[in-house]
């Protein structure tokens, strides 16, 4: 089935188990911030009231994991995509070297002014480095990448012997994902709006297995791997998005309450809608 969202066409590769874009309708992809439209401070604003707690928490699980397993000792992270800094100050907190890169100007900056990161301003296709990392990671980014492949095999060459590659993206398997999906399909197409927001900006929406098959392709095994909520059901937090900010209250209420609902049931049945995982060098 093909889902025609964003000006774009997406579809689901029975075969390799994901979606993806496989057509732009109108010839180019969207490079809207992810943080809004506004002014730079703005969307920083806009970041740290949303999505900055829930990163946190992420952050903090992801390093003691990392912790564990490097059995405990310093390590050199690479951060791709490093937005804002914000895990970057978690490795630094904790007496690990950290870097990151960054294409966004205005991220790059505030990461630097606000947490004096060391941040290269570009892409990880451009990045040169003859060192080798401990740890690199992709924290919802490597879903953004239309060919992944080349990336994955400079990350190899990048990373150490003993490295871990960490990566999160969206789960296709995810509660929020199927039922989305499925509303889209029993409407006709209709009711194609959480579908939308799902695939926007996205290349690629992973199952498990497909990520796994991705990676070793590339060369690399999957260490451990586990769910987390992408998603927040704050009325407060939600009431800023376009899309809510001119409803009433009631809506604003039902839908966090809904969606809140949702994500729970979605971690008790272990349907998380986005995945954390950890792979090493074959």
């Amino acid at each position: 089935m093909k889902y025609y969202l964003n000006g774009k066409v997406a579809a689901y590769d029975r075969r390799q188990k994901k979606y993806y874009v496989c057509q732009s309708l109108d010839g180019r992809e969207s490079q809207k911030s992810h943080y809004g439209t506004g002014s730079a401070n703005e969307q920083v604003r806009y970041y740290f009231e949303t999505f900055a707690a829930l990163r946190e928490r992420s952050f903090d699980r992801a390093v003691e994991h990392i912790a564990a397993l490097t059995a405990g000792r310093k390590v050199s992270v690479l951060d791709i995509g490093s937005s804002y800094g914000l895990f970057l100050k978690k490795v630094r907190d904790h007496g690990w070297e950290g870097v990151g890169i960054e294409p966004s100007r205005n991220e790059a900056s505030f990461s630097r002014a606000e947490f004096g990161l060391e941040i290269f301003e570009t892409t990880i296709e451009d990045f040169a480095s003859d060192r080798e990392w401990d740890v690199i990671t992709l924290w919802d980014v490597f879903e953004h990448l239309p060919n992944p492949q080349p990336v994955l095999e400079k990350i190899r060459t990048m990373l150490s012997d003993e490295g871990t590659l960490v990566i999160r993206v969206p789960n296709a398997r995810g509660l929020v994902h199927r039922l989305s999906f499925l509303a889209y399909a029993v409407s006709l197409g209709r009711f194609s709006f959480p579908v939308k927001k799902l695939f926007e900006n996205h290349e690629y929406i992973y199952t498990q297995s497909a990520l796994d098959e991705e990676l070793q392709a590339a060369g690399f095994r999957r260490l451990r791997a586990y769910g987390e909520p992408f998603l927040i059901p704050k009325a407060a937090l939600l009431k800023k998005k376009s899309y809510l900010v001119n409803k009433p209250k009631p809506i604003q209420i039902g839908v966090s309450h809904l969606l809140a609902s949702t994500l729970r049931l979605a971690s008790l049945l272990a349907m998380d809608d986005s995945l954390v995982v950890y792979f090493g060098r074959k």
